[in-house]
């Protein structure tokens, strides 16, 4: 393992001998189909042919499978051209315009078939030699500070690739190759980089069949050489450098889908680099070129001489914007890497993206994620279970452990959560609303008044570069807040860029339900594919979006849902209180509900509601830690360590302390879930209210090494309805309020095994996190704690939700609601089989043990604030400071609420 991918021996891809006729005298050809639709091809003869007869044809024909198999005939060809007779050069060329032809983009590949022939000079019926490929009209140019294609610019969506298999390592099958493509197109990729050498020729035989630009980057890199650039000064080095580039031009030059060449990467800058450059504007100067020096201050970051595209990698939106405006700068900006992929990542990639679809920023035109596939390799423990592999699991002791761990897909390409948010991002349309979507509902007559909109106006701005929206169908669909089960749906037609929504059957359901005053509705929207293509089936989603509706209600309270409301708090009895040396109970006997409160913590250790046990193992505690993700443990203690100077270390604590990983600041704080946190309560009281008994705590956090770190005021309130509340107020002590961030302010608990029927009102159905939540949609979701999380191969912190309203835990036909006591508050959640302690000490999966829901406890976190995850890099803390969580004072609380008779969670939730 190095790095960026595995080191392995052996031949990864076929080699082909082919021996010709000696009658046969054609080398090469260089094929250029314009825009203009002006078609050259150069043909490159042995020295000894001085004479004969050459024939070049295009066909229109119609390949309908991405092997090959299956093909619709051509016919006659479109175009045909002949010369013979003596040959003065060794290089015959052909230059013709063809002016019915279709130009190829990703949007629209259209391919043609070109086949030269070298005929028998003696017989020109007889065929000496044939060559053929297919050939795309197109065009790239950097024109007024953007990449062009076809004289229109584009926005690259792109992702690095490294050619990897779990299985067979670097050799990569045809259909893994198809599987990449067309799980990238289909999540609104359309750029793909080589990273960090040529692809197997096969990949861009696909990529111009299926419509993928891509940035084809030679086999060259130093990254590790200090200084970089150390050898491409270095003129020993130069025919490794050139010939590299060389040869990838030569290859792979009459590939439509390429549009740009990159000399390789961060190999510094120098003589060797300038010299293959300019062979490459000798070879094919229909490209642009693109280069990244890997340097901060020598080397440059992708804007040097080197490069006709500023590319730089890892810049934060920050510095991407900056970018934008520097006034001497004329040339594109395309992000060569950014966004790194490792582990729960992606953080932030709606702030990138907000940027790049901005006009006020033309020449900022998208980037290249790093990178696609995380590289593990699939090995079975003595157990006989499957897991990933990573650096030094081979006996490899020089490794960087992880670190191939890295793509937004699994090795067998399976998308990790944050595939939903860039999919999003990504997507070809946005819709929008000119003003605030509203709806009034007067449910004091039978059909809606002249005054009430008949129908919701939408805007569709098309982001494609080259075709229009109507190869997608667009459907919509609707629900209110307070009734996400009850959904009304639709179809719709985009019409001179708008769509129109029909309120009438909005209005109809709002008439049908329990609702008054002013409440959110949720309409969504989505634009399907109309006809199955060569990547995806008929009805597969492009494009989605979320709009929030104001309802207003023109009618007062019902007489029976003020009844409903008045019964849903109808006493039911008294709580009563006993305690003992060790634990402080209140007990509703009515409806068989108890809290267990240990005195030495503080926390909730058993808690009863109708009966069933609903908590188990440690119950109820405050929590300010979380499983760290590489993310989080990305700091200048990382980069010391890969730069073997890890003795500066102690030293840059004090200079910089805020540069190292917050999972060190959390270790060295006490707070991290390597720390062994103890909490002594300190006093406990007992309130007696009119409607609720309370029992009020006053407990200590403390480190293993005896340093207090929170202060916590903890009330447990059991009400007469069988409601229990527990709110907590933290307030930090002494030196942790320095630290950078908090991973989580909330509390855990642990739930019976049954109660694994899990259903929420907030984002999903993917998980989310603060600062990765833009394709998540609000709404009524269901699921179980073995479905919630994602089985990342390094485990770590998974499976939140996030901007909940409430949650509900059921087993059987009853359960209980959870939701904020502030009822204007969001929450975050997740509901799993491993708690967090276990999953920060996994190194594996197999670590794990194999849980199965409704066998094994569920451990939740309820969480008042989380994290955001970062993810502009994974060796330095980068997460934004309004997705950080301050280390200050905070007052929050939740509400327990029984669910029993066979009550819907969303009837719970309404009261």
């Amino acid at each position: 393992e190095d790095q960026d991918h595995w080191w392995m021996a052996g031949l990864h891809r076929s080699v082909e001998l082919v021996r010709r006729s000696s009658a046969a005298h054609i080398l090469d050809y260089h094929v250029e189909a314009s825009e203009s639709k002006d078609l050259t091809v150069s043909i490159k003869l042995c020295q000894t042919c001085t004479r004969g007869q050459l024939r070049v044809r295009l066909y229109k024909d119609k390949q309908l499978s991405s092997d090959g198999s299956q093909w619709e005939g051509a016919g006659a060809p479109v175009w045909e051209s002949v010369k013979s007779g003596e040959f003065k050069f060794p290089v015959v060329t052909f230059r013709d315009r063809i002016p019915d032809v279709e130009l190829w983009t990703a949007e629209t590949p259209n391919l043609y078939t070109l086949v030269l022939e070298e005929m028998d000079s003696n017989n020109n019926e007889r065929t000496i030699q044939a060559e053929s490929c297919r050939v795309g009209f197109r065009s790239i140019r950097v024109s007024n500070g953007m990449l062009q294609v076809n004289s229109k610019p584009i926005t690259v969506c792109g992702i690095n690739r490294h050619e990897h298999d779990p299985d067979h390592g670097k050799f990569v099958s045809l259909d893994r190759m198809v599987q990449d493509i067309v799980v990238l197109k289909q999540n609104n990729f359309n750029a793909i980089r080589t990273a960090h050498y040529p692809n197997h020729s096969s990949f861009y035989r696909l990529c111009d069949y299926f419509g993928m630009y891509v940035c084809d980057e030679a086999n060259v890199e130093t990254d590790g050489m200090k200084p970089m650039g150390r050898l491409a000064n270095d003129s020993g080095w130069e025919n490794a450098f050139c010939s590299r580039v060389q040869r990838m031009v030569r290859r792979d030059c009459n590939h439509s889908c390429i549009i740009m060449w990159s000399l390789g990467n961060e190999s510094g800058r120098g003589t060797n680099l300038l010299k293959a450059r300019a062979f490459v504007q000798e070879l094919d100067n229909s490209r642009p070129l693109c280069y990244e020096g890997g340097g901060v201050l020598i080397e440059g970051t992708g804007k040097t001489e080197l490069t006709d595209i500023v590319c730089p990698m890892y810049p934060n939106v920050e510095a991407l914007e900056r970018l934008s405006c520097q006034n001497k700068e004329d040339r594109p900006i395309i992000l060569c890497e950014y966004s790194h992929a490792m582990n729960n990542s992606n953080g932030n990639l709606h702030l990138y993206w907000a940027k790049f679809w901005d006009q006020r920023h033309p020449r900022l035109q998208g980037g290249f994620i790093w990178d696609m596939i995380d590289q593990g390799l699939r090995k079975t423990n003595k157990d006989g279970r499957d897991f990933f592999a990573y650096g030094g699991d081979f006996g490899d002791e020089i490794n960087d452990r992880q670190f191939c761990i890295n793509g937004m897909f699994s090795p067998e390409r399976d998308p990790h959560p944050g595939v939903a948010e860039i999919k999003y991002l990504q997507q070809p349309a946005a819709i929008t609303s000119e003003k605030v979507l509203r709806i009034r509902v007067d449910r004091n007559v039978v059909k809606p008044q002249d005054h009430i909109a008949k129908a919701l106006i939408l805007k569709v701005a098309n982001r494609y570069s080259f075709i229009g929206l109507d190869h997608l169908r667009w459907k919509w669909r609707f629900f209110c807040e307070s009734h996400p089960g009850k959904v009304v749906q639709g179809d719709t037609v985009l019409e001179n860029g708008e769509l129109r929504i029909d309120t009438t059957p909005i209005h109809s359901i709002l008439n049908s339900i329990d609702w008054h005053g002013c409440e959110s509705g949720y309409l969504t929207i989505s634009g399907v594919l109309e006809a199955t293509t060569s990547w995806a089936d008929a009805g597969h989603v492009i494009v989605s979006e979320q709009l929030p509706i104001l309802l207003v209600s023109q009618l007062v309270v019902r007489e029976d849902q003020a009844q409903k409301a008045s019964a849903a708090t109808i006493s039911s009895g008294t709580p009563t209180v006993s305690e003992n040396d060790m634990t402080v109970t209140i007990e509703l006997k009515e409806n068989d509900t108890k809290l267990v409160i240990d005195k030495s913590s503080g926390d909730i250790v058993k808690m009863t509601i109708n009966g069933g046990a609903f908590l188990c193992g440690e119950g109820v505690r405050s929590n300010f830690s979380r499983a760290a993700t590489d993310n989080d443990r990305g700091g200048m203690e990382l980069v010391l360590d890969f730069l073997a100077m890890p003795w500066i270390q102690n030293l840059l604590r004090v200079i910089n302390g805020s540069s190292f990983s917050y999972e060190c600041h959390w270790r060295e704080h006490g707070i991290s879930q390597a720390s062994n946190v103890l909490r002594t309560c300190t006093s406990t009281s007992v309130i007696h209210e009119n409607e609720k008994t309370i029992i009020e705590c006053d407990s200590v956090m403390v480190s293993d090494g005896g340093h207090k770190l929170m202060l916590l005021k903890l009330s447990y309130s059991l009400h007469k309805t069988g409601r229990v509340d527990i709110e907590t107020r933290v307030t930090p002590h002494g030196w942790i309020r320095l630290i950078p961030s908090l991973a989580r302010v909330g509390i855990s608990l642990t739930l019976s095994p049954s109660f694994q029927h899990v259903s929420y009102f907030g984002r999903g159905p993917e998980e989310n996190y603060p600062d990765r939540k833009a394709g998540g949609q609000l709404g009524l979701w269901e699921t179980s704690p073995s479905q919630m999380g994602y089985d990342y191969i390094v485990p770590s912190e998974n499976g939140n939700r996030s901007d909940c309203k409430w949650a509900a835990f059921c087993s059987g036909n009853s359960g209980v609601l959870v939701r904020p006591n502030n009822k204007n508050e969001s929450f975050c959640f997740s509901a799993l089989l491993h708690d967090g302690k276990e999953l920060y000490d996994a190194q594996h999966t197999i670590d794990l043990e194999e849980r199965e829901a409704g066998v094994h406890p569920i451990h939740v976190n309820l969480d008042h604030k989380q994290m955001g995850l970062g993810g502009d890099v994974s060796w330095f803390p980068v997460v934004y400071p309004e997705y950080l969580v301050e280390c200050k004072e905070y007052s929050f609380g939740f509400s327990f609420l029984p669910i029993e008779n066979g009550e819907s969670p969303e009837e719970v939730a309404r009261r």
